[in-house]
C-alpha cells in the first residue's frame, strides 16, 4: 500500500512498515534546517552503510526548533 502510486493516501503517521525487498513513497515537510537522519530500527546496520541524510538548508525558525548548537 505504501508504494502504491495513487492508491490510499495516509496522513500524520510518523513511521512506516518496509519490509525486505519493498518500497515506500512518502512525501513531508521540513519546518527547520537541519540534517535529518533516515535508518531502521537494526541500528547495527549503519555500520554496514545503511543509513541516508537529508540535508536541508534556510532560515533558522526558533519558534519550532531551537537547536543546542544555536544557543551558544
Amino acid at each position: 500500500m505504501e508504494g502504491a502510486i495513487g492508491g490510499t493516501i495516509n496522513k500524520n503517521v510518523q513511521t512506516t512498515l518496509i519490509p525486505a525487498a519493498g518500497t515506500t513513497i512518502v512525501e513531508f515537510k521540513v519546518d527547520v534546517p537541519g540534517a535529518y537522519l533516515l535508518l531502521n530500527h537494526s541500528i547495527f546496520r549503519v555500520a554496514k552503510g545503511a543509513v541516508g541524510i537529508l540535508s536541508f538548508i534556510g532560515e533558522n525558525n526558533p519558534a519550532i526548533f531551537n537547536s543546542m548548537e544555536s544557543a551558544n
